[in-house]
């Protein structure tokens, strides 16, 4: 298959979202949050995203590769969108939980918006597949997704790296994977 399938995959595995963060008494922690105790619970909640998308993408790889005919690679593709569609939308119900401290609320909020745009985006894209009937409509769907999901995807970008500087410049230790950009710059709209 040559349409761009395993383009998004490091853009999906970058975008490590993901499990619940609790606290004492198993549930979302809303209040009165250190910085540091921010960044423990946004690195846990990463670090289990991170496995699940690893997990999808490994997945699709193995899928698609198997798949014999168009059909298997979109169904395969589908069940990837689906999959990375529920990391992202859990990973926002419990991203929208916290209440972060004053330091890091900016980019907080910023990753939390572009997280849900990029759900949004990728649901949508898994439903159009289904109704995708050759390689050139498929790839002009992925097509569009991608260029819907430049701008989300640059705002993802820059809030964890601004959440990562922050961190350091505190003092934390924290590994939010969001070293290697998706995007060097915001996309620019065409003319």
């Amino acid at each position: 298959m040559n349409w761009p399938r395993l383009a998004l995959v490091p853009a999906f595995t970058l975008l490590v979202l993901g499990a619940a963060c609790t606290d004492d008494e198993g549930e979302g922690s809303s209040e009165d949050l250190t910085v540091e105790a921010y960044f423990d619970e946004i690195e846990a909640i990463f670090q289990e995203s991170s496995n699940s998308t690893d997990q999808l993408g490994d997945d699709l790889e193995e899928n698609v590769s198997s798949a014999e005919t168009f059909e298997e690679q979109v169904s395969a593709l589908r069940e990837f969108l689906s999959g990375a569609a529920d990391v992202f939308d859990s990973a926002v119900t419990e991203m929208e939980s916290i209440q972060p401290p004053v330091e890091v609320e900016q980019p907080h909020n910023d990753f939390v918006e572009g997280a849900t745009e990029v759900a949004s985006t990728t649901t949508a894209l898994e439903e159009e597949l289904a109704d995708a009937e050759d390689e050139a409509e498929a790839s002009e769907l992925l097509e569009e997704f991608e260029a819907e999901s430049a701008d989300p995807l640059f705002t993802i970008d820059e809030a964890c790296a601004d959440l990562q500087d922050i961190a350091e410049d505190n003092g934390i230790e924290a590994d939010l994977r969001c070293t290697e950009r998706v995007f060097p710059e915001r996309p620019q709209e065409p003319f």
